[in-house]
């Protein structure tokens, strides 16, 4: 990967920001959209990407593999819990969520796992809050969020605003 440069072309921004908008589309239906050539969207496209502006990355539908919902759940870890505390605590987070992925610190943790509905994720954090609520292993209740993976309300984020704004700005 190239450095990249400190300012792009307003063609080059055009490019980028279609191509977050419209990601969908083939170069020939790009270049349509912008009034450009074929031949100048292909151009951009890898000099962006050669540069590091643009990464490819392959989606995947995680709905049809089984995968409804992401749960995150972070606690505030009691840096007076014993050894023995943050051991048995470190087992049954595991146990319970199966976590796709984990991290204990010192003082805090954070977890993210699948669910295949909300009732799955409600009850696994209900018995996880009760196994936590028995001894001093947590400074306050854990802080949750659920995102939806249902193509109609996620499909995947729409950086195209934020870019568009960060571009205008240099």
């Amino acid at each position: 990967m190239k450095r990249m440069k400190k300012t792009l072309t307003h063609r080059e921004k055009k490019v980028m920001v279609a191509l977050l908008r419209f990601p969908e589309l083939t170069n020939s239906s790009l270049a349509g959209k912008l009034g450009l050539s074929v031949s100048t969207v292909s151009a951009i496209k890898n000099r962006l990407l050669e540069e590091g502006y643009l990464v490819q990355k392959a989606w995947v539908n995680l709905q049809a593999l089984g995968c409804k919902y992401l749960g995150a759940i972070h606690f505030k870890v009691n840096p007076l819990s014993s050894a023995a505390h943050r051991k048995a605590a470190k087992a049954k987070i595991l146990e319970i969520l199966k976590p796709i992925v984990a991290s204990f610190e010192e003082t805090e943790s954070t977890h993210f796992a699948h669910f295949r509905d909300y009732r799955e994720f409600h009850n696994k954090l209900t018995e996880l809050k009760a196994f936590l609520g028995g001894f001093p292993y947590l400074l306050e209740d854990p802080k949750c969020a659920l995102i939806i993976l249902d193509e109609t309300r996620f499909s995947r984020f729409d950086f195209a605003d934020l870019t568009e704004k960060l571009l205008d700005e240099k």
